[in-house]
């Protein structure tokens, strides 16, 4: 799959994760509610619009979410939502040894790092006392 169709394919996962409509995030990013639905035109349509790094910015801001959530997928890495539900539940509720041990695990497995590291940042965000 190429990086647009991730990028794509993210977007509609993470605008239907928040209930974001087209026109909804038109709305916030200030543009007409025909250029979001452009992103998702077939490439070969002349009006088809790609996902460049300053709109991938764009679009994490204005659905509030990392841009790390863009590139699950990419290059076939990813975790699943189920697996990080389950660390972002329980993972506050352990001590700080009990913590330092499962994430080293996590590391040991996940890769690559940055999938480690997003999911590190994701229980970390969660901590008791940090929103």
């Amino acid at each position: 799959m190429e990086t647009q169709d991730i990028y794509k394919k993210n977007l509609k996962r993470l605008m239907q994760a928040k209930g974001i409509s087209a026109a909804e995030l038109a709305r916030r990013l200030n543009v007409k509610q025909p250029t979001i639905s452009n992103l998702f035109a077939p490439p070969e349509k002349s009006y088809s619009r790609n996902i460049g790094p300053n709109l991938l910015k764009k679009l994490a801001t204005a659905l509030d979410v990392p841009i790390e959530e863009f590139h699950v997928g990419l290059n076939g890495h990813h975790y699943s939502d189920e697996f990080h539900e389950l660390i972002v539940e329980y993972l506050p509720h352990l001590d700080i040894e009990d913590k330092k041990t499962i994430l080293r695990e996590i590391i040991r497995y996940l890769n690559p790092p940055k999938v480690a590291s997003r999911l590190i940042s994701d229980v970390l965000k969660t901590a008791p006392g940090k929103k």
